[in-house]
């Protein structure tokens, strides 16, 4: 699952156009931020491919560029204002609606994801083969008037999954590219398929909420944001559900479901980020301790957990970080700042950055591509 910023990076994404910038790793663009594998603990011989450092081999600047996800690639998922949409309601008055659109890196051609009524796309999921993006309309940039939408990418073809949901503010994930994980809007949790039939898998009270959800083998996690930010683990045979923890911000299960990555609010300015085992939530490694922390994601293959974080400690962790998910080890990839999004592309060679800022009351968006090696 990729954990990411919405809302405010979408009052920003009135860019329609992106300019590039390539540089080798250590080379001198004089407006990329400096990126440098940092890691002091690293292993002078790896004892096996899970303990192989990440490095970077290539970095390119995309100017103007916000993406969300990688479709393969070649392709991104990003989202930009439609210009042939009519203006719908916002915190800062009538705006046109910010819409997904998919981007070639190569002919750096761009192309509607799906035709749109005048709504604004939001918190977009795409599958593990990149067949299918789920992702909510909403009539208005408060997310009122939602609706989950299926869009199949081959035949370019939609379904409504979710009519009159809470426009974005659940979350999913997919177990494989056949089923997707989500809440509803009125609640209750879906299993949708892309082949098979959709299942309500857990069904309370339509107001209870779930800020994420996701699923393996026969277990459901899930965070409820009232009381507490819990996060529970519910079990579809037996039905009993077992709280794992509170004061939870979000989760994100890895891509084998057998680790469970949870970041924690641990004081007033605090948060800090776990991963344990999803069958013995008991046995934890405590991975960064940091004032913020906007986005991560884990890699395909499950090795690995990238993550973007902000301290206010000028000595602590700032900017994208990677986790072996193994040893516990983390390396610094760049110090990159006001980050919203991370994504490994699908082979897991390639990783991308989404920054969003304003300067001088104007938005500064851009996305980076790190090769790796």
């Amino acid at each position: 699952m990729k954990m990411k910023q919405v809302g405010i990076v979408l009052l920003a994404v009135g860019i329609a156009g992106c300019s590039s910038t390539t540089q080798n790793n250590g080379g001198g663009a004089t407006n990329s931020p400096p990126v440098t594998v940092i890691d002091k603990n690293k292993p002078e011989k790896p004892d096996s491919q899970t303990d192989k450092p990440i490095t970077m081999d290539q970095l390119e600047r995309l100017d103007g560029l916000y993406a969300q996800d990688w479709l393969n690639e070649n392709e991104l998922l990003i989202a930009q204002t439609n210009p042939d949409a009519k203006k719908i309601d916002s915190d800062s008055g009538p705006m046109k609606p910010a819409q997904l659109y998919i981007y070639n890196l190569k002919t750096k051609q761009v192309k509607a994801l799906k035709p749109s009524e005048d709504r604004v796309h939001e918190s977009p999921i795409v599958s593990p083969d990149g067949q299918y993006v789920f992702f909510h309309e909403n009539t208005s940039f408060m997310m009122d008037g939602g609706r989950g939408v299926l869009v199949h990418l081959p035949t370019g073809t939609s379904r409504i999954i979710t009519d009159k949901d809470k426009g974005g503010q659940e979350w999913g994930q997919w177990t494989d590219s056949g089923h997707l994980i989500v809440g509803n809007g009125n609640g209750a949790i879906l299993q949708v398929g892309t082949v098979s039939k959709d299942e309500v898998l857990l069904s309370k009270d339509k107001n209870v909420m779930f800020d994420y959800a996701a699923k393996t083998g026969n277990t459901l996690f899930y965070v409820n944001p009232n009381p507490d930010n819990t996060l529970s683990a519910y079990n579809l045979e037996t039905k009993k559900e077992t709280i794992v923890d509170k004061s939870v911000w979000r989760m994100s299960l890895s891509p084998d479901g057998n680790q469970l990555a949870m970041l924690k609010s641990t004081g007033d300015t605090e948060r800090t980020l776990f991963l344990m085992n999803s069958n013995d939530t008991s046995k934890r490694t405590k991975l960064a301790v940091t004032t913020q922390m906007y986005a991560f994601d884990w890699s395909p293959d499950s090795s690995y957990l990238s993550f973007a974080v902000y301290n206010k400690d000028r000595d602590g962790m700032n900017g994208v970080y990677v986790a072996n998910a193994k040893t516990g080890k983390i390396e610094q990839l760049g110090d990159f700042q006001d980050v919203a999004t991370v994504a490994w592309s699908p082979s897991g060679k390639q990783l991308m950055v989404s920054t969003s800022t304003f300067l001088d009351n104007k938005p500064k968006l851009t996305t980076y591509r790190l090769v790796l090696k």
